[in-house]
């Protein structure tokens, strides 16, 4: 002990540690009502938290003990001091040495019995004052706090996800079910048993979820998103069963569609394949006559109930009914531009011949041979548009050059 305390400095030195008593007191019954230390209490653990838990439990405990002593030692203190206004020398020794001395009773570490003398205690016990004491409370405390704290983090996080999983999966499985589709209602099931392991994990081991500083959640949103993606499924599915009749007659409308449109377009292509030479006609788009069958089988797929995949075929019916429909429109109107310019180009040149006639060069020998050139190869069946078109447009030049190129 340094020494003897005067009256006053031992009130207030046992005043400041009775308030500091107060405050430890407080935050132990805190840590002892939290809802952490009582989800670990009540729970069977295992893994992660299990050995945590075994080790902070164990420190809550001798917390406790460590905190009852210096409780007492500061009890002590304050009746002693309230026993008398005048205290005498050895008095004011005895409160110096229970406020500043090695008055507190700590527990020391367990000895292991192979480490033990046989005169000695398993436990024994070390003597520290007041203020090594609340030394080894802190850090008990830290250490506690930091397996209750996270435990709590993590129960009411991913708890939180749980649920919201949980009313995703419910309304769908009810869906999958209504629906018979097994392939749909597998895949929940897979991931409603995925759900009921993670709350079997956040019961027995909520701290195999507790990573660096924070909870985990890969996991949990993995699984969430994999629960809407087969929950939406299952509303399409279902929706699908009730409307089914009506989807197919509108894949059957645009797949009418396409055939309409490739039999027009064949008709344009037909004629401009005897009037145009074949390598300047447009490619031939692919025969829709494989959609009319794959319409034929959309009924087989609904008699068998199997909803899933009448879904993907309808889509995939539609889109390539309406790509169909586009490419053939497409070599549809490529033919009849070919048409068109080889009747522009007959147009272009009776015009010009018109126009040398009334400047009375129509018996021009060297411009009647251009001009008939042209008009042989606009002539010609199959026609070569692009040699045809430099012939034309070399009559309309030399027509232009007799009057000085005026129109």
């Amino acid at each position: 002990m340094a020494g003897v305390l005067t009256r006053a400095e031992a009130i207030t030195a046992q005043e400041e540690r009775a308030t500091e008593r107060d405050q430890i007191q407080a935050n132990l019954m805190e840590l002892d009502a939290s809802f952490g230390k009582r989800l670990l209490e009540r729970g069977s653990l295992a893994g992660t938290t299990k050995v945590a838990w075994d080790t902070a439990s164990a420190e809550l405990s001798a917390l406790w003990e460590t905190f009852a002593s210096y409780a007492e030692v500061v009890r002590r203190a304050g009746e002693l001091l309230a026993s008398t206004r005048h205290p005498s020398v050895a008095l004011l020794a005895k409160v110096s040495e229970l406020l500043t001395g090695n008055s507190v009773q700590l527990a020391g570490a367990l000895v292991p019995l192979d480490a033990r003398q046989l005169t000695s205690a398993a436990q024994p016990t070390e003597e520290a004052t007041l203020a090594t004491a609340v030394e080894r409370m802190t850090t008990g405390f830290r250490s506690v706090t930091e397996v209750v704290g996270p435990t709590e983090r993590v129960w009411n996080e991913v708890s939180e996800h749980l649920d919201e999983i949980d009313a995703v999966l419910g309304p769908a499985l009810r869906l999958a079910d209504g629906v018979a589709d097994g392939e749909l209602s597998g895949a929940l099931r897979i991931a409603d048993a995925e759900l009921r392991h993670i709350r079997g994990v956040l019961t027995t081991d909520p701290l195999s979820l507790w990573h660096g500083d924070g909870v985990d959640t890969t996991g949990l949103d993995n699984l969430l998103r994999q629960a809407r993606l087969a929950a939406t499924r299952a509303s399409e599915v279902a929706r699908l069963k009730a409307d089914a009749d009506r989807r197919i007659a509108e894949s059957a409308v645009q797949v009418e569609m396409a055939k309409a449109c490739e039999a027009e377009a064949a008709q344009i292509r037909a004629e401009a394949a005897q009037k145009i030479a074949a390598d300047e006609l447009p490619a031939t788009p692919p025969a829709t006559a494989q959609l009319s069958s794959r319409l034929a089988g959309l009924n087989d797929i609904k008699a068998a109930g199997q909803w899933q995949r009448l879904a993907a075929e309808l889509e995939a019916v539609e889109a390539d009914a309406v790509a169909a429909t586009a490419q053939w429109q497409d070599a549809g109107r490529a033919a009849q531009a070919l048409l068109d310019q080889r009747s522009e180009l007959r147009g272009l040149l009776d015009a010009y011949r018109a126009k040398a006639t009334r400047q009375g060069a129509a018996e021009n020998i060297e411009l009647a041979g251009v001009y008939q050139r042209a008009r042989d190869l606009l002539r010609a069946a199959p026609c070569d548009l692009r040699s045809a078109a430099e012939a034309v447009h070399l009559y309309q030049r030399a027509v232009l050059g007799l009057s000085g190129g005026s129109p």
